[in-house]
C-alpha cells in the first residue's frame, strides 16, 4: 500500500483530487446498486444500521489508536448535528436507490456543489465571484437544459 500512497503522492493536487473522486463516485454507484437490489427484501434502515455498523468496524482501529482524543469532539453539538444529518442523509438516499433510477440519484448527488455554494452564500457570507459563479449559472443551465432533452 505504501508504493501505490507514494505514487499518488507523487501525482499534481488536482490529479489527485480527480482520482479520489472519481474512486468516490464509482463506490457511490456500486453501493446504490447493491441497495437496489436488497431493498425489496430488507428494509432502509435495516440497511442503514449494518452500514453503520459496519463502519464502525472499520473506523474502530483508528479510535482505538488514541480514544482520549478522537472520542472528546470539541463542539458535541455540532458533531451531533452532523451525525444526525448524515444519518438522514444516508436514509433518504437509500430511499431513492429503491425508487429511482441510479443515474438520476447521481445527476442529483454530484449537483450538491452547486448548492453548497448558493448556501454558503447565504449561510457563511462567502461570495461568489468570477469563474465560481458562471460554474454554477451554467451548471443550473446545462443541468437544466440535459434534463428537459430527456423528460421533455
Amino acid at each position: 500500500m505504501s508504493q501505490l500512497t507514494k505514487a499518488i503522492d507523487s501525482w499534481p493536487a488536482v490529479i489527485q483530487c480527480t482520482f479520489w473522486v472519481l474512486i468516490s463516485g464509482t463506490l457511490m454507484v456500486v453501493q446504490l446498486g447493491i441497495v437496489r437490489m436488497i431493498a425489496n427484501d430488507i428494509g432502509i434502515f435495516e440497511i442503514v444500521f449494518f452500514r453503520a455498523l459496519f463502519s464502525c468496524i472499520f473506523i474502530a482501529p483508528l479510535i482505538m489508536s488514541n480514544p482520549t482524543v478522537l472520542l472528546r469532539p470539541n463542539r458535541p453539538g455540532i458533531m451531533a448535528l452532523c451525525g444526525t444529518l448524515a444519518f438522514l442523509a444516508g436514509v433518504f438516499m437509500y430511499f431513492a436507490a429503491k425508487y429511482m433510477p441510479i443515474a438520476d440519484i447521481t445527476a442529483i448527488h454530484f449537483s450538491r456543489p452547486i448548492f453548497a455554494a448558493i448556501l454558503a452564500t447565504i449561510v457563511l457570507k462567502e461570495s461568489i465571484k468570477g469563474a465560481r459563479g458562471i460554474a454554477i449559472i451554467g451548471g443550473f443551465y446545462w443541468g437544466r437544459d440535459h434534463h428537459s432533452a430527456r423528460h421533455g
